[in-house]
């Protein structure tokens, strides 16, 4: 394919512009602002249209906007060009919704009409025809832009698209839309490190479970160690109350040698009695102690404030009853006198209420318990405490009268100081009892220890509840992961066994295209540049002494000249004759590498149509080539 004439009969600037091309190499050539960018999207217009080529709604780019003529209603223009072995002449029409494409077969002086210039697209293209490939694909090889401007392509998908469209192209539609839903079925797990996706939120839920259960077997190992300090106290307290046991028997048999059986028996009944007395009075003086305690706690002006606080909270009460008895004898006064009088005690409800809020919470502050039990212990049903009081006391009295009457009646039970000592049984029975009275105190303390660990054990099954549910909701998760896994290691199977089967149909090489770019980028380089490999994100050059270093991290120079490599070892390789346009290509490259680039087109130029756009005449070589100047911004 080659280009022989372009006339641009109303098309930016131009009006009645005609060029002729010829084979190897053109250089279009001209200041800032004479028209090269206008001819460079001209040639590509005249092949596809303007048209969005990537909706199916008919709208168009912004070119189309942008190249409309600067004189005259017309926007159209003709392009003469070769291929097959036939001349083939297109005229188009650009005006929107107008647009026409008429093509002529000079060679045979006959008019196209077998071509559907509409396959696939709303307006004319015969690009697809022609050329061999769609608008995406022509751009992204045969139609180089200021590389400066364009550097982004080889960053992100450039040459995997290529192999994408030059390989696939004819049925991409179908197996495109197929790779899409794989890809997203894929994406919509997530990573494991995203801990909002379906699968990061798993594997992060998981390891808290994990954390959780190593906590409660933690805290469970140390109540296992308060178990057996449990079960230590249980030991003792059975051996105090053997021991106990071991006593009183000492003691019943010390009585009965004394005065006989009858005589053991009721002093062992007096003595159990004694105990009881003893073990109520005791009980009777802790209530008394508490309820004293819990009264002397509080000021006496805070009794005051609990009152006030009752008597506040009550009030906006009465002022609603008052403003009641107000509105149903709305006679007697006029509205607005009752608005006011209705305002006021509304305002003294509120402040009475809010005060009273106010004092609640200070007492709440001061004393750390809640209102409710400050106003039960000072003021809530009062006359029954002070009976309840008054019952405790007497049922006191009532203990130690009794203990009293036994000590006074039987004091060798009790003291040893008020104990005639009669004979040696007497001493002993008096130490048996003192030895009877440590023992139930000892055996009292124990058994206050051991109900201290019954909340211990009753937290412990909650905990060991917690980590069995714990565990069986992290094998549930544990199985979710392991299908998604399985799920997504399928789908891959399945993207690598389609990629297997699109490998096969392939038109070129992927391994040919990086030799020859590789080549290229030696040759521009000098040789500091051995080797491109990557695709995608991942593109990166190899230097001569063996290193290797990613595409971004290139200089300016050093992108355009990977960039100039990797798209001309693209064309040359898909499509041998075809023409290539560029378009101030070499911006940034220096004088030595200037000079390789066009030794690279001069020898490119062997096989393709070279169209070379440029603003620096300095930059046109001293080499065999078409030159056409385009002259200032006002031709």
């Amino acid at each position: 394919m080659k280009i022989k004439k372009l006339d641009l009969w109303s098309f930016g600037k131009f009006h009645k512009k005609s060029l002729d091309l010829k084979e190897g190499i053109n250089v279009i050539y001209g200041p800032n602002e004479s028209g090269k960018s206008t001819i460079h999207q001209f040639i590509l217009g005249m092949f596809y249209g303007f048209n969005k080529y990537w909706t199916k709604s008919h709208s168009y780019r912004q070119e189309q906007d942008l190249y409309a003529p600067w004189y005259g209603q017309q926007y159209a223009g003709a392009i003469e060009f070769e291929d097959g072995g036939l001349v083939y002449r297109a005229e188009r029409d650009f005006n929107k919704k107008q647009e026409d494409l008429k093509l002529f077969n000079l060679t045979e002086n006959s008019k196209v009409d077998h071509v559907d210039l509409y396959q696939g697209s709303r307006t004319p293209n015969m690009g697809n025809y022609f050329l061999g490939m769609n608008e995406k694909l022509f751009r992204e090889v045969y139609f180089i832009p200021q590389l400066a401007l364009e550097q982004k392509d080889i960053e992100t998908n450039d040459l995997l698209n290529f192999f994408y469209q030059v390989n696939y192209q004819q049925s991409n539609s179908q197996l495109g839309a197929f790779q899409k839903a794989i890809r997203e079925k894929i994406d919509s797990y997530g990573t494991e490190g995203q801990s909002r996706s379906i699968l990061g939120s798993k594997i992060k839920e998981i390891q808290d479970l994990e954390d959780l259960e190593n906590k409660l077997k933690l805290s469970l190992y140390q109540d296992y160690g308060k178990r057996d300090e449990f079960e230590k106290l249980k030991r003792e307290e059975e051996e105090v109350r053997e021991a106990i046991q071991d006593l009183e028997k000492q003691l019943r048999i010390l009585e009965h040698q004394e005065e006989g059986p009858g005589r053991a028996r009721r002093m062992y009944e007096i003595k159990l009695t004694y105990l009881k007395k003893k073990e109520e009075a005791e009980g009777y003086q802790t209530q008394l102690g508490r309820l004293r305690q819990a009264e002397d706690r509080y000021r006496e002006r805070d009794r005051a404030v609990v009152r006030q606080v009752g008597l506040l909270k009550g009030l906006p009460l009465v002022f609603a009853l008052a403003f009641l008895a107000l509105f149903l004898g709305q006679g007697v006064l006029s509205k607005k006198v009752m608005m006011l009088v209705g305002c006021f005690l509304v305002f003294l409800g509120l402040g009475s209420y809010l005060l009273g809020h106010f004092l609640q919470t200070r007492l709440e502050d001061y004393y750390g318990i809640p209102y409710s039990q400050i106003r039960q212990d000072l003021v809530k049903n009062r006359p029954g405490k002070d009976k309840e009081l008054e019952k405790i006391k007497r049922a006191y009295s009532a203990c130690l009268e009794e203990m009293e009457f036994l000590e006074n009646q039987y004091p060798y039970l009790i003291e040893e100081g008020g104990l005639v000592m009669e004979n040696s049984k007497l001493r002993e029975a008096t130490r048996l009892n003192r030895q009877v009275m440590d023992r139930m105190d000892e055996r009292t303390r124990l058994l206050g220890k051991i109900k201290d660990y019954e909340h211990i054990f009753q937290d412990e099954e909650r905990k060991m509840q917690r980590l069995q549910e714990s565990v069986e909701k992290r094998q549930r998760l544990e199985e979710d992961v392991a299908d998604i896994r399985k799920d997504i290691g399928a789908l891959k199977k399945i993207q690598e066994k389609l990629q297997d089967l699109l490998s096969q149909r392939q038109r070129v090489d992927q391994d040919q295209v990086f030799e020859r770019a590789s080549s290229y980028l030696n040759h521009l380089t000098q040789g500091r540049y051995v080797r491109i490999q990557g695709l995608a994100e991942k593109v990166e050059v190899q230097m001569k002494d063996g290193p290797t270093i990613p595409y971004k991290y290139l200089s300016q120079g050093g992108k355009d000249q990977v960039f100039l490599a990797t798209r001309l070892a693209m064309a040359d390789c898909l499509n041998t004759g075809m023409f290539i346009a560029l378009d101030d290509s070499f911006n940034h490259f220096d004088q030595d590498r200037l000079a390789l680039a066009w030794d690279l087109l001069a020898d490119l130029s062997q096989r393709h149509q070279i169209i070379y756009f440029t603003s620096r005449r300095e930059e046109i070589p001293n080499l065999p080539c078409h030159k056409i100047y385009l002259g200032g911004v006002d031709e």
